[in-house]
């Protein structure tokens, strides 16, 4: 790879939303026909991804090679985290970090449910789920890839359903789906306080009664929060 590449990688992964053709040469100060050379070659080795209207966001072999390098870094310590929710609960626990193209596969800690976990670190989740009771996805922009728009044409859900969907369970700090992605697979998920990564639990469909979501809910949130405090513990005035 050459120095234009990193360069335009390194302006991808900085944006907070896919950029347009003009945004991405202004950012990247590229005269026009190198920039197009150089998105071609990008999307072509998966490093960047061609969306909606023209725009451009990170690729999955990028996210995946990023994900793998916050595996090494941060995702370790996530794991008592993890333990505690296998023990607690006697599901899969799971750590996600979230990109705007979907979650990315981090680490697991398997639980006593016969449901198993068999993704691989940096594996991105290009599966959309949605219901009546919420949604699970983290991709703010997910609605952009046609595989996923086509998923959601599938259910009757237009964009804006969507969305409004994603912001719900956004408020409420709570992602559940059950036998979306796959029919014997539920999955529950509370994001992190700097909202860079979700942590899960997930089981059997009969396992996680839609009743107990509430429940479920509070005592997730009440351990990653008693988590980030020993963590982080606030400094003595």
């Amino acid at each position: 790879m050459k120095k234009d590449d990193f360069q335009l990688l390194e302006c991808l992964a900085a944006a907070h939303e896919p950029l347009g053709f003009a945004a991405l040469a202004a950012s990247a100060g590229m005269p026009t026909a190198t920039l197009t050379r150089q998105l071609a070659k990008l999307v072509a080795f998966g490093y960047a991804e061609k969306v909606a209207h023209g725009s451009y966001r990170p690729g999955p072999r990028l996210l995946a090679l990023g994900s793998m390098i916050v595996e090494h870094a941060a995702a370790p310590s996530y794991r008592p985290l993890l333990e505690e929710l296998a023990q607690a609960t006697g599901q899969n626990a799971e750590l996600y970090a979230l990109s705007p193209n979907g979650p990315v596969f981090l680490l697991s800690v398997p639980g006593r449910t016969e449901i198993r976990i068999t993704l691989r670190p940096g594996y991105l989740v290009k599966s959309v789920a949605v219901h009546a009771g919420g949604v699970f996805s983290f991709a703010r922009y997910a609605d952009e890839v046609p595989a996923v728009a086509e998923q959601l044409k599938a259910r009757g859900l237009s964009r804006q359903a969507f969305r409004e969907r994603v912001r719900a369970a956004d408020r409420q700090r709570f992602y559940v789906e059950r036998g979306q992605i796959r029919p014997e697979l539920a999955r529950a998920g509370v994001p992190t306080p700097d909202g860079r990564y979700c942590v899960c639990v997930s089981g059997g469909v009969s396992e996680f009664p839609a009743s107990k979501d509430a429940q479920l809910r509070r005592a997730m949130l009440a351990a990653l929060e008693r988590f980030e405090a020993a963590r982080w513990p606030k400094q003595s005035a």
